[in-house]
């Protein structure tokens, strides 16, 4: 997995050099790449309505700024990415001044035939949710990017400006945290 992720940030630093160069080519590579995680992001951060809508916001400033990106240290540029989707989102609500709640945790799995199985994952997902929004903003984020989004604990701390001990610590309290709520909502059948 790590050698996947090594050629995953080989890739996209090759992409955001040609980025860098106009080469608009490379941008439809470059949103392939990363749409899908960024989506997943997304899809606990704000209302699945707003969705499509934020991505193309981001990609926008991605294009936007990207002359301006340079490699700083140990940081990947996918950190860079995701820290820019966060302050796109905390935008988003600043300026919307609108509370949103997730509808689902997981994406709609329409594909599926079994409609005892779809209402019951259906549950679980509202279930989960509600558990999931009852958790400070700090511990959701973290999960959201830990869990959702497959980052390493390095490139969190790297999007959250926090360092890599102390997001540890936090990955222990916002587990005990949701193990806690979900324990007091009665339990999740998966």
């Amino acid at each position: 997995m790590d050698k996947d992720k090594n050629n995953l940030n080989l890739e996209i630093d090759a992409l955001v050099i040609r980025l860098q160069q106009d080469d608009k080519e490379a941008f439809s590579d470059f949103y392939n790449l990363l749409v899908k995680q960024l989506y997943r992001y997304l899809f606990f951060s704000v209302d699945k309505h707003d969705i499509d809508d934020l991505i193309a916001v981001i990609f926008i400033k991605v294009w936007e700024k990207i002359k301006f990106y340079q490699v700083k240290g140990d940081a990947s540029f996918k950190s860079w990415f995701f820290r820019l989707a966060k302050n796109t989102v905390i935008d988003f609500y600043r300026s919307s001044k609108v509370v949103y709640e997730l509808k689902d945790f997981l994406p709609d799995n329409s594909e599926k035939n079994d409609p005892y199985q779809n209402t019951k994952e259906k549950l679980m997902q509202e279930k989960l949710k509600k558990c999931l929004d009852k958790l400070n903003e700090n511990y959701r984020e973290f999960l959201t990017l830990k869990f959702l989004g497959e980052f390493s604990n390095k490139e969190i701390a790297e999007i959250l400006k926090k360092n890599e001990s102390s997001l540890r610590v936090l990955q222990f309290r916002a587990l005990v945290a949701l193990k806690k709520i979900i324990e007091e909502e009665g339990g999740i059948d998966f």
